[in-house]
C-alpha cells in the first residue's frame, strides 16, 4: 500500500506538475496560472467578463487581477469596458495570446507525453476517466443540493 493518501497523492501530483510545468513556461513569461487563463480565454465566443472569467477559472477577484495586469503587460489580452456598464472590464485575447497560447500548450502536451511515457494508453485512458469521474463527484458534494 502506498504511503500517500489519495488526498495527498492528488496534491502532490498537482504541486509536481504545475511546478515543472511553470519551469517549462518562464522563458514565454508564462506560468500555469496564466495559461490556464489564455485556455479560458481561447475558448471564448468573445470577451468575458472579468468577474466571469473569475468564477471559470475558480480564483479570487485580486488574484485574477494581477494576473490579467501581467498578460496585458505582455500584449496577450486587453481590458475593455463592457458596452452597457463601464465599471465591469471584459477580458479578451490578442493574436499575441493565442499565439502564446498555442506555445504552451504544446509545452503542456510535451509535458504529459514525458510524464506518461510508462503508461500504457489504456491505463492512461483508465486514470483520466477517473480523475473526470473524481471531479464530478467532489464538484456535487461542493454543492449541497447538486446545483449551480
Amino acid at each position: 500500500m502506498n504511503q500517500y493518501t489519495l488526498g495527498r497523492q492528488i496534491a502532490v501530483v498537482a504541486r509536481l506538475w504545475r511546478g515543472e510545468l511553470d519551469r517549462r513556461l518562464q522563458p514565454h513569461s508564462l506560468s500555469q496560472a496564466r495559461y490556464a487563463l489564455l485556455t479560458l480565454l481561447d475558448e471564448a465566443e468573445g470577451p468575458i467578463a472579468q468577474n466571469d472569467l473569475a468564477d471559470r477559472a475558480g480564483i479570487a477577484g485580486p488574484t485574477l487581477v494581477r494576473q490579467i495586469d501581467q498578460l496585458e503587460n505582455n500584449g496577450l489580452v486587453k481590458r475593455r469596458d463592457a458596452p452597457d456598464d463601464r465599471r465591469v472590464k471584459h477580458i479578451c485575447i490578442t493574436q499575441a495570446g493565442r499565439d502564446a497560447h498555442k506555445t504552451a500548450r504544446i509545452i503542456a502536451e510535451n509535458l504529459r507525453q514525458e510524464a506518461t511515457i510508462d503508461m500504457m494508453s489504456g491505463d492512461l485512458a483508465h486514470l483520466q476517466g477517473t480523475l473526470a469521474s473524481l471531479i464530478q463527484r467532489l464538484d456535487l458534494i461542493r454543492i449541497p443540493d447538486g446545483s449551480k
